[in-house]
């Protein structure tokens, strides 16, 4: 209980943090309400995701890890939600998270690696295609950072979610609003990665318990 109730003490601390950090970067001046209600979100999202990491992972040390991870990530969702860029910083604690996740998973490292590549690549890929476009290189940057922490069917996982996530709400606006327009993915592909990273393992081994001949 006092391992939950120190996580939201970090949550309280960071929220405010973090709130400084992406307007700062975004260059955006909120209105006061606006503030509030964007501060709340961020104190709520890293209390809950916090409080979560602890209960799913293992170890207080994996929790304590993925905590600051989501917390990092939820930082970049909102940056790019409001900027439509990925934050450098942030996206280098996601990384050294990631390395301290991998060094804890170390017995797995193959399948590590093969989410960087296979990950990181497909989204890679997507942006030279898309000459930039539909993807900036700060998605593949977080793509490779998180991956880096997942293992392959982890990162696969963190991919399926990003991409019909992003394919409902964004359909749903252009019903709703009857126009295309241009969005950031970044908020996406955090999704994904928190799902991955907290419920990866659950998902992927009630899958694997369906199909026996499927071991990851």
């Amino acid at each position: 209980m006092l391992r939950y109730i120190f996580c939201c003490i970090l949550a309280a601390a960071a929220a405010p943090l973090l709130l400084r950090y992406c307007l700062r970067y975004s260059q955006r001046t909120l209105a006061p309400k606006q503030k509030r209600l964007l501060f709340a979100f961020l104190l709520a999202a890293c209390a809950a995701l916090g409080c979560a990491s602890l209960f799913v992972k293992n170890s207080l040390p994996g929790g304590m890890i993925t905590a600051l991870l989501c917390a990092a990530v939820v930082g970049i969702a909102v940056t790019d939600a409001l900027c439509m860029e990925i934050p450098p910083l942030l996206n280098i604690v996601v990384l050294v998270c990631s390395l301290a996740l991998l060094w804890l998973d170390r017995s797995r490292w193959q399948s590590h690696l093969l989410a960087v590549a296979v990950g990181g690549g497909f989204v890679l890929l997507l942006f030279l295609c898309s000459k930039g476009k539909a993807f900036s290189f700060g998605d593949v940057k977080l793509v490779a950072a998180a991956a880096v922490g997942l293992t392959l069917p982890g990162a696969l996982l963190a991919l399926l979610v990003a991409f019909p996530l992003a394919a409902v709400v964004q359909g749903m606006r252009i019903l709703l609003l009857g126009k295309e327009h241009r969005f950031a993915f970044g908020p996406y592909l955090c999704a994904g990665i928190v799902f991955a990273n907290l419920f990866g393992e659950r998902v992927l081994s009630w899958y694997a318990s369906l199909f026996p001949a499927l071991r990851w």
